[in-house]
């Protein structure tokens, strides 16, 4: 009989990370955004499913447990993932691929650790593309890549015959770590599941996993802490707007169009496209919500591409829903229409700007490496400064489609 670490491996954070990727592969042509496992739908409340995450079952004292020291806002840890394996079982031929998952603290409260989540996707010609940008709303204690250390002192104390855990080091790129090691095998050894946490932080340092026959498996992967940095914020708000923790439910819609080019034809494709937004939870420093994704033709009508949870919260620098009212003083500072560079991600290369616009808001804008056509995606966001509000965002991604150079730009606009 599997331990209760084995029972709910399948679904714990990482492994459903590294699906998250192969779903993104299959939905990149379809939508803008990815689909995502179903969020709570308990406004204002935060509650957690205790059964996602096994080291609760292993260690009960983690549920409130406080952050570690070294969790702060505005902070960024980046991982390298790399997977492989048959993940449609209605498609025989395997994929692989590798990438960076990029964790976000985007706001910390005592019952809450909130995260922002992007993962980019190595296109095969070492191209990083963001595929989505989602929720991760975890306990402060225990998220999506730490546990608290006090938890490790007596680790051992957990072993049993499914869970081995053991003290050694680790080197991931040039640095060496020491580890406490959790390794979890079925009963028959048809999975294997394998997490090092570092051993006086409780950061989670490498984590790898194995589906199927040891010689023969059909699934592989696994991801390595890269670095970790405080974000250049221009702004670091203190809580969110009103109309984000209003009482009342509040949904957005953004209407526009998805345009494609092909480069060796002059006729550009259009279909409407459609985002609705409708918050999920909420605290007073950060909000979730839901956005799902519609395109329109004249033979279906408006059909749905997918859906994903996403968070916005006061210590941000992208992908934000809203902006916090600190973020509008310092752009006064910000030269009208002239574009100012905030960071270049050293990893993932993604270059970020902000700019005064004319109507008194803030324009922002993350690009990826350039091209020989432009870079190979960008994205431009448009906020107002009376509530803070997305308003518009463009983005705009060069695909290569074996020997076809594809440009597909999505414009929407908010209708409210």
């Amino acid at each position: 009989m599997n331990s209760p670490i084995s029972h709910h491996l399948e679904q714990y954070v990482p492994y459903r990370i590294i699906v998250r990727v192969f779903l993104a592969i299959v939905l990149a042509s379809m939508s803008f955004f990815m689909s995502a496992p179903t969020a709570f739908a308990e406004i204002g409340s935060t509650p957690i499913d205790m059964t996602l995450n096994p080291f609760l079952t292993l260690f009960p004292e983690l549920k409130t447990a406080p952050a570690p020291i070294w969790l702060k806002t505005g902070k960024r840890w980046t991982y390298y993932y790399q997977y492989a394996g048959k993940f449609d079982p209605d498609v025989n031929t395997p994929t692989s691929g590798s990438g960076y998952f990029q964790f976000d603290l985007v706001a910390l409260t005592t019952k809450n650790s909130v995260a922002s989540l992007k993962t980019y996707l190595n296109n095969g010609k070492n191209y990083l593309i963001p595929t989505s940008a989602v929720a991760s709303v975890q306990l402060p204690g225990l998220g999506e890549f730490w546990l608290a250390p006090s938890a490790l002192v007596h680790a051992e104390d957990v072993a049993n015959p499914d869970l081995t855990v053991t003290r050694m080091p680790k080197k991931v790129g040039n640095k060496t770590y020491q580890c406490v090691r959790f390794q979890s095998t079925s009963d028959d050894n048809s999975a294997e599941y394998v997490w090092m946490f570092e051993e006086t932080t409780g950061k989670l340092i490498y984590y790898s996993y194995r589906i199927g026959d040891p010689t023969a498996p059909d699934q592989l992967g696994q991801i390595g802490l890269t670095k970790e940095r405080t974000l250049p914020l221009p702004w670091k708000g203190t809580q969110a707007r009103p109309w984000v923790t209003a009482t009342k439910p509040w949904s957005l819609r953004y209407i526009g169009t998805q345009k494609i080019e092909y480069l060796n034809n002059p006729s550009p494709i259009y279909l409407y496209y459609r985002t609705d937004l409708a918050r999920t939870r909420y605290q007073k420093s950060w909000g979730e919500y839901k956005a799902t994704d519609y395109l329109y033709t004249n033979q279906t009508g408006w059909v749905q591409q997918g859906s994903i949870y996403s968070v916005t919260g006061t210590a941000q620098l992208f992908d934000l829903l809203w902006l916090p009212p600190e973020a509008f003083s310092p752009a006064k500072r910000w030269a009208l229409n002239q574009p100012v560079k905030l960071d270049t991600d050293p990893i993932t290369h993604a270059t970020m700007f902000g700019m005064r616009i004319s109507n008194n808001g803030i324009a922002l804008r993350e690009q990826g490496t350039e091209t020989a056509i432009g870079p190979i995606y960008q994205t431009a966001m448009y906020y107002r400064q009376n509530d803070g509000k997305l308003t518009k965002i463009v983005r705009t991604d060069i695909t290569d489609l074996l020997t076809t150079f594809m440009i597909k730009t999505i414009d929407l606009d908010l209708q409210q």
